[in-house]
């Protein structure tokens, strides 16, 4: 395990993705201060300096990075497992790749990979996970460790147990579907997909064992990926 700390950069990702081929398997980069920070499609992740966890993964190895959707679901059940031994409750993941305090998001997960020839050469693991920041834009709907237990943090305690609950669960391989779907913050709840090429209003149930939702409508079962979720419905 090799560890980068970086006191600024655009954003841990884009830098892994400018240095994977420097860097080795299983290589954690870390910032203090992210200038572009980004979160699933064109959102922007904003984090206040020297407040949170803002890290990069990069996994090189072949039969890891075949698992695709899955990766996120394993990062979301470290995480959710890391915020647990910090004695954090009513956590969820609202699938695909945020994480929930109640109905706040504490944590986005966001997974890029690094192709040649159409081959995915690595995978790269991105973390933001608010920890001492207490302000955000209201839109943002988020909370943080100090939000809600009213005390500071070390980033690389976290960091650390972080990657501890990771490595394990990559290295076991346990089918963490009823895990993930004990704390599936969208069970039951309305959700506008895409189905046949048409957006419609579903019911979402639980999440499969590929890392896909399912979904009800018309009273028949559908599995979407995360490219076809539009909107959430509350």
């Amino acid at each position: 395990m090799n560890y980068i700390k970086l006191k600024s950069i655009d954003s841990t990702n884009a830098y892994v993705k400018r240095e994977y081929k420097h860097l080795g398997h299983y290589s954690v980069v870390y910032a203090l201060k992210q200038n572009k920070g980004k979160g699933r499609n064109t959102h922007i992740w904003d984090s206040e300096p020297n407040k949170n966890l803002l890290c990069s993964i990069l996994l090189k190895d072949k039969i890891l990075i075949s698992n695709g959707p899955m990766l996120s679901i394993y990062t979301a059940v470290a995480v959710i497992k890391t915020l647990e031994k910090l004695k954090l409750k009513n956590i969820s993941i609202k699938w695909p790749n945020d994480i929930y305090i109640k109905d706040k998001k504490i944590c986005g997960i966001l997974l890029e990979s690094k192709s040649i020839n159409n081959r995915i050469e690595a995978v790269i693991i991105g973390i933001g996970l608010n920890l001492n920041q207490t302000k955000f834009n209201k839109e943002y709907h988020a909370t943080s460790y100090k939000l809600e237990t009213h005390k500071d943090i070390k980033i690389e305690k976290v960091l650390s147990l972080l990657i501890k609950e990771l490595e394990k669960i990559l290295s076991n391989k346990f089918n963490y579907t009823s895990f993930i779907n004990k704390h599936n913050f969208l069970k039951n709840k309305k959700v506008s997909v895409t189905i046949k090429n048409k957006k419609v209003m579903a019911i979402a149930l639980d999440i499969d064992k590929t890392g896909a939702l399912k979904v009800k409508y018309q009273n028949k079962i559908y599995l979407i990926d995360s490219n076809e979720v539009n909107l959430i419905i509350q």
